[in-house]
Order: C-alpha cells, then sequence, then structure tokens
C-alpha cells in the first residue's frame, strides 16, 4: 500500500513547486494586469481563502493530517531554506514576493493547525507556542507592508515573528532541557 500523502515527502515537494509555481504566475499576470501591491495582496488573500477554505471543506481531516505531520514540516523547512538562498543570491525582495507569501501561509497554517491541536498551554509550553505563532506574526508583517501600511509597524511584526521564533527555540530547544537536566541532579538554578 502507497504511502499516504502526509507521509510522502516527495509529492509533498511537488505540491509546495505547484503551489509557488501558481503564486508566482497569479504574480506575474496581476502585475501585468497593471495591479500595485494593494491589489496584488488583495487578490492574493481573496485566493488564499478560497484554497484554504475549499481545502478544509474538501478534506478537512486529510489537510489535518498534512498540516500537523512532522515530514511536511521538514519539506516545507527545505522550501523555505532554499527561498532565503535565493533571496540571498538574488537582487529582487523575494519574501515581499506572492509566492514566497504563500509559502508562508502555508507553513503558518501548519503551525497554527498544531498549536490549536496541542492546547491547553502552560507556561511551560511558551517556548513552544511562541515558534509556533512566530511565522504569522512574520507574513503579517510583509502583507502590511504591500498593503501600503506604514513601514515601521510591518518590521515590527516582522522582528518580532523572528525574535519569537529565536527566544522560543532557545526556550524548547537549550533552556528548558537544562533546567530538567539540573533538576533531575538535585541541583537549583
Amino acid at each position: 500500500m502507497p504511502n499516504p500523502f502526509h507521509e510522502h515527502m516527495p509529492r509533498q515537494a511537488l505540491a509546495l513547486a505547484g503551489w509557488v509555481l501558481f503564486w508566482a504566475a497569479l504574480e506575474r499576470l496581476l502585475s501585468g494586469m497593471g495591479l500595485d501591491d494593494r491589489g496584488q495582496v488583495v487578490a492574493f488573500l481573496a485566493i488564499l481563502a478560497v484554497s484554504f477554505g475549499a481545502g478544509i471543506l474538501a478534506a478537512r481531516g486529510r489537510l489535518f493530517l498534512l498540516f500537523t505531520s512532522v515530514r511536511f514540516a521538514v519539506t516545507q523547512g527545505a522550501f523555505l531554506v532554499a527561498a532565503a538562498a535565493l533571496a540571498l543570491t538574488s537582487v529582487t525582495e523575494v519574501w515581499r514576493s506572492l509566492w514566497f507569501c504563500a509559502l508562508l501561509a502555508v507553513l503558518a497554517a501548519s503551525m497554527l493547525t498544531v498549536t490549536w491541536k496541542r492546547r491547553p498551554y502552560p507556561p511551560s509550553r511558551l517556548g513552544f507556542l511562541m515558534v509556533h505563532v512566530a511565522p504569522s506574526l512574520v507574513l503579517l508583517g510583509i502583507l502590511w507592508e504591500r498593503l501600503g501600511g506604514p513601514r515601521a509597524p510591518s518590521l515590527r511584526l516582522i522582528q518580532t515573528g523572528f525574535a519569537s521564533l529565536l527566544l522560543g527555540s532557545a526556550w524548547m530547544f537549550y533552556l528548558k532541557p537544562w533546567l530538567k537536566r539540573r533538576e533531575a541532579k538535585g541541583t537549583r538554578p
């Protein structure tokens, strides 16, 4: 029996590649039609809402399995690393493109789904919560700037998202395990 989609990383990678190509083509079409950043973001949000809404209605259970799959998280991470590498070698602002925003939207939806699945949130889960909400803040900052909002608030959202990601990761992967090891040895910090 073949692997289900939420466990099959090559098919996930192909689906994400198709997702990126769709948004890149749409962005080119929208800019060719003369739409400015605000019009492109409005179209982006409308199409994104319809596609996520249709996905939830058509395959709610499978979409939940996909968005909470560790393998899908790894596939998304690889795509975002590739996009970041492209951003470093490119003169254009990749992070402002619709296809990058679409990748971030899928990542944010996945992270928020995992966050919803793991509720309630005791204080010991603060790092987990920060890491999983951070991509949404980054996406909001990018979209806010493209909508023509003041640059400072969008930069604050992006910086807050990255800071949340770093602080939450430090808490989850370094500080919390270190405190647990010290507690197990019987010493207090």
